[in-house]
């Protein structure tokens, strides 16, 4: 990824760099037309090379943006814990403790969200985001 990105502009660098060298050494030898061909093919070698750059620098944003979601969810990660059919916030005495967090969401998009709890129904607690039903008894810290 970065890594055959950054080779490709270093690559485009150094021949542009030997185009560059031969013109200098041709000196006053190259004709006009032989010139410009010369500094066209140069130029077209410093573009691809700035494209190359420009690949990886967004390359690099995206994989430091993946690294901070890594962070956050491990830093979360090891603030609750499973008990029974939902996560729980971690409490001092290092058991689950307060209202539960849909199992789905944080094992698939690693998101916290709590669970609704219906009042006064017979409705199953259930997410709000992803609409998975849980059983009531499961969802408060045992």
């Amino acid at each position: 990824m970065v890594i055959a990105e950054i080779v490709s502009a270093l690559s485009g660098i150094k021949t542009a760099m030997d185009i560059g060298k031969g013109i200098l050494a041709a000196g006053s030898s190259l004709d006009h037309a032989q010139l410009k061909l010369e500094l066209a093919d140069m130029m077209g070698a410093l573009a691809d090379a700035r494209v190359a750059v420009v690949e990886a620098q967004e390359t690099t944003s995206a994989l430091q943006l993946e690294v901070k979601r890594l962070d956050e969810a491990l830093e979360i990660k090891q603030k609750v814990v499973k008990d029974g059919s939902a996560y729980f916030d971690i409490g001092a005495d290092g058991k689950s403790t307060g209202g539960g967090y849909c199992m789905r969401c944080w094992e698939v998009d690693k998101k916290l969200r709590h669970l609704a709890h219906p009042s006064f129904s017979s409705k199953p607690s259930s997410c709000p985001a992803c609409k998975t039903e849980y059983d009531e008894g499961q969802t408060y810290a045992r």
